[in-house]
């Protein structure tokens, strides 16, 4: 055949000024301007030798691309080994777009196996922008997202924290379809050789990730180590289980060892070791967890153990003039190594009934239940201050009742010729708690809840069950609302309320003679949101003191997000507190009466398709420091992805941390990262959702 020659079979398409087919041996040979076609590949070469039967063959001085995986090269010859093989003699690869080299690797010998998704090549060389950066002499490489077994990039950074350069050589093994392990030498400067494993395995029931490194650590002069087990999955009838498990041998672990993460990871002040299993149904929930904590701050006093503990919840169908039937039982065996510290076993019960009556323009909803909690004690344990009372059973059972009544008016209004709904909500909520002595009762687990608009709905002021509060009180709320006719947006919404008492609150945490309970009235709790656009919104908190005439709290956060990548986050907070015991600059233990007043600034700034700078700035006013800072600077190309990033901020030990890390990604063959994109997705809200918005 001569001249504009075009056969094809099925998917195959051959195109060249002249050709010759074997029929024999289902052979064609074509030369002169060869054009390859078939599903996702397209070739080009000067001469073909193709088995049209079995879909392989050879092109000479050959150009390729293969379309689904934007990946183009040229080689001296390409051998099409199979349908889904492709070799290529002393060829090159890249992901770049045409007249763009940024990145291109070259060797001796490539293979792209397009079924498995993974390329191998042998006497590679990398080359940047044209000039040679790194030397390979076999590596292999994914050319789509899926797993293979291989040597992943290196990668190197340095933190004061650790002593100089951090080096991680990490080797990742495709085990099996529900298995696979990475593998990771790590060389630490000033403090020797780490071996880290990360295993995961999948199964029908159950998802478990292990993973753990240990060192001789020589500036430590000991072995140090750290694991953790995370599992979750289902089990048949229902049945839901967890472990989440965390170890480290020393409290500095974290602040020494834990390379380029988030300075939020390096504060954790404990571990948490847990697992439960649980089931939920129609009306109830039953579950059993055991907990405990390894504690890594000497500022933070050792947490009760929870071994087990065992929760049944029954909650009926809310139907409107329909009893709804309510109980909540929990049992907990409480231990702990502090010999001056209670141990022994809590029971609470709380059965109740509840009748809603609700419509369209409002509720009545009135509560009763009975509270008991009882305790079996093994040792003394802690008693308020002046009571020297000591029961190994002490217990309470205190009756209580509520009613939440609320209104809604509504009429139609216009904001900037826009059709809005106004609604006025105004709220009631009563609240009757008997009171009992309960002074001879111990402490596991129970604090204050936050104060804030929705606690003055709740029916405790307490967090866990060691306590329940005495009240005879009544709550004032009202909420008014904009919504918008045409989407249902929720433009403006504001609330404010505040809870008026009838008697003192005896029951408390401190000594029964504290005048914190004796107020004829709460704080002033308000809240307003205000959805300026779909992009920009933002939300003010506060509490005011009407007795002392200030504000106790004030929290404000306002953020902005754009379809060109455009992301901003400014927040303040500010509490008057009470003197508490925290570390100085030396890390000494002193009376700290400093109100928390912060603000934290973070944004991203596209500053054209490929240039953008990051960062995040936290300030504490109160002690006129710097808490944390981030500032990162991003290059994308269409093939190839630069970010360098610079972090620094107050770790656990109050010691200020400092480093430059990079991330380094070749689109289409992999990348080393120093933990750039965790510090920056700690860092900044919104982050994850701008790196899932690649231009290219």
């Amino acid at each position: 055949l001569e001249g504009n020659v075009n056969l094809a079979k099925g998917d195959l398409m051959v195109h060249g000024d002249q050709a010759t087919f074997d029929k024999v041996n289902n052979t064609l040979n074509a030369s002169g301007n060869i054009e390859v076609r078939e599903k996702g590949v397209l070739v080009r070469g000067d001469f073909a030798s193709i088995n049209v039967e079995k879909s392989t063959g050879i092109l000479n001085n050959a150009r390729y691309v293969l379309h689904p995986s934007h990946i183009r090269g040229a080689a001296d010859q390409i051998e099409k080994k199979s349908a889904n093989i492709i070799r290529l003699n002393n060829g090159s690869y890249t992901q770049c777009s045409p007249q763009n080299e940024s990145w291109l690797m070259r060797a001796s010998d490539i293979t792209l196996d397009q079924e498995r998704g993974v390329g191998s090549a042998k006497h590679a060389r990398l080359q940047a922008g044209g000039v040679p950066v790194f030397y390979f002499p076999y590596m292999t490489f994914p050319i789509d997202n899926s797993r293979r077994t291989g040597f992943l990039f290196p990668s190197a950074g340095t933190a004061k924290s650790s002593g100089g350069l951090d080096l991680s050589v990490p080797f990742y093994w495709n085990i099996a379809p529900n298995w696979d392990a990475t593998i990771a030498a790590r060389y630490i400067e000033a403090r020797g050789t780490a071996a880290e494993l990360e295993a995961r395995h999948m199964n029908r029931y159950s998802n478990w990730v292990v993973a753990g490194s240990w060192i001789d650590d020589q500036e430590f002069d000991d072995d140090r180590w750290f694991y953790t087990v995370t599992e979750a999955g289902l089990l048949p009838g229902g049945w839901l289980h967890n472990i989440n498990y965390t170890e480290v041998s020393d409290k500095d672990y974290l602040t020494d060892l834990s390379g380029a993460t988030s300075l939020e990871f390096q504060r954790t002040t404990s571990l948490v070791q847990s697992a439960g299993i649980s089931k939920t149904g129609r009306i109830y929930t039953f579950s059993v967890q055991a907990v405990q904590y390894q504690v890594l701050d000497d500022f933070v006093i050792d947490q009760y153990r929870r071994l087990p503990q065992v929760s049944f919840n029954v909650e009926t169908e809310a139907n409107s003039f329909a009893p709804q039937w309510l109980l909540v039982a929990q049992g907990t065996q409480f231990d702990i190594d502090s010999k001056n510290r209670a141990i022994g076993t809590r029971v609470y019960l709380e059965p109740g009934v509840r009748l809603p009556m609700v419509n369209s323009w409002g509720h009545i909803t009135p509560t009763v239940k009975l509270k008991s909690v009882n305790y079996v004690l093994s040792e003394d344990h802690d008693l308020r201050p002046g009571v020297d009372v000591r029961d190994e059973r002490p217990g309470t059972t205190v009756p209580m009742a509520s009613v939440d009544a609320g209104m809604v008016f509504d009429r139609p209004t216009r904001w900037f010729g826009q059709g809005f709904t106004n609604t006025l909500e105004p709220r009631l909520y009563y609240l009757y708690n008997k009171y009992e002595n309960q002074t001879d009762q111990p402490l596991f687990d129970t604090g204050f809840t936050t104060f804030d608009y929705n606690q003055l709905f709740r029916e405790s002021r307490f967090t866990g069950y060691d306590r329940i509060p005495d009240a005879n009180q009544v709550s004032v709320g009202l909420t008014t609302r904009l919504i918008q006719d045409r989407t249902g947006t929720e433009t403006l919404w504001a609330s404010i309320g505040q809870i008026y008492y009838f008697t003192d609150r005896e029951v408390t945490l401190d000594q029964p003679t504290s005048t914190t309970g004796t107020a004829g009235s709460s704080q002033v709790a308000g809240e307003l949101g205000y959805q300026w656009s779909r992009r920009l919104r933002s939300y003010v908190s506060a509490l005011y003191d009407n007795v002392d005439n200030n504000m106790s709290q004030a929290s404000g956060t306002f953020r902005y997000t754009s379809d060109r990548g455009y992301v901003f986050n400014l927040g303040h907070y500010y509490r008057r507190q009470s003197p508490i015991l925290a570390p100085d600059e030396d890390g000494l233990p002193v009376l700290n009466d400093n109100p928390i007043n912060q603000s934290d600034i973070s944004a991203i700034v596209p500053i054209n398709r490929h240039w953008a700078l990051m960062g995040r700035y936290n300030y504490d006013f109160a002690n006129t420091r710097t808490l944390g800072e981030a500032l990162g600077v991003e290059y994308n190309a269409c093939c190839w992805k630069l970010r360098v990033a610079y972090q620094s901020g107050l770790n656990s030990a109050f010691n200020t941390e400092r480093g430059i890390y990079f991330q380094l990604e070749l689109k289409g063959l992999g990348g080393t990262d120093t933990g750039v994109e965790s510090i920056l997705e700690s860092s900044i809200v919104g982050f994850e959702e701008y790196e899932e918005r690649d231009h290219f």
